[in-house]
């Protein structure tokens, strides 16, 4: 029994944009964990409690992402065949999901400021750490 389709706006004429979307963020939430663990090895030299703070923040993220992926997946796929039906439902599923974009967003930015922070001691990476302490500025 299908329950009907909440043919609204975006979600009708740019699904398969959505379908895309919502497969790619998958892949990259979970290719983010080798590249955690990459980052981590190889800035572990410079200052191991910086670093673990750093990729320790990335690493939230992930499952931040994940669950978003399923959140918007709620407005492409049918679960049992409900999909979302009414645009108060569809409002709670992108509020919920830009709202968790913010989150991720100020969870990356904080990891890069601090990053950047702990990259100025190393001589090699100083152009990069100048690059993120202009967009971060300290004072």
């Amino acid at each position: 029994m299908r329950i009907g389709h909440y043919q609204g706006g975006w979600t009708a004429t740019g699904i398969l944009p959505l379908k895309i979307a919502n497969e790619v963020l998958l892949f990259a939430a979970m290719f983010l964990v080798p590249a955690i663990i990459a980052l981590h090895h190889n800035h572990v030299n410079i200052d191991r409690t910086q670093a673990a703070v750093g990729c320790g923040i990335v690493a939230v993220v992930i499952p931040i992402i994940l669950v978003l992926d399923i959140v918007q997946g709620r407005l492409i796929y049918p679960v049992y065949n409900m999909l979302v039906n009414t645009p108060p439902v569809a409002e709670l599923v992108v509020a919920v999901d830009y709202g968790g974009l913010h989150a991720i967003s100020i969870l990356l930015g904080s990891a890069s400021f601090q990053r950047s922070r702990n990259l100025r001691s190393y001589s090699m990476a100083r152009p990069l750490s100048r690059c993120c302490a202009a967009i971060f500025p300290s004072r």
